[in-house]
């Protein structure tokens, strides 16, 4: 059995997996890891409007709320600036 999962990766897939791990029963380390300075969002929502800083709050966007990946015990990393 693996020890831990790690998952490279900030988008819907990536979010899936590490819920669907959790909801499937596995106990062990989940830890998810993007370049986005986020946590996953729905990217089919951005547009010009939100890149140019005239759009809705970018929470908005958020697949989850953070608070769901700490529920889950899913250790996640954003790297800001990227």
């Amino acid at each position: 059995m693996l020890n831990r999962v790690l998952i490279i990766g900030g988008g819907v897939a990536a979010m899936r997996c590490a819920l669907e791990l959790r909801h499937q029963g596995y106990e062990r380390s989940v830890q998810l890891v993007s370049a986005e300075a986020t946590p996953p969002y729905d990217r089919t929502l951005v547009s010009k409007d939100l890149l140019s800083g005239d759009a809705v709050d970018d929470q908005r966007l958020l697949l989850q709320p953070p608070a769901v990946y700490e529920d889950a015990d899913i250790e996640a990393s954003w790297i800001p600036g990227r």
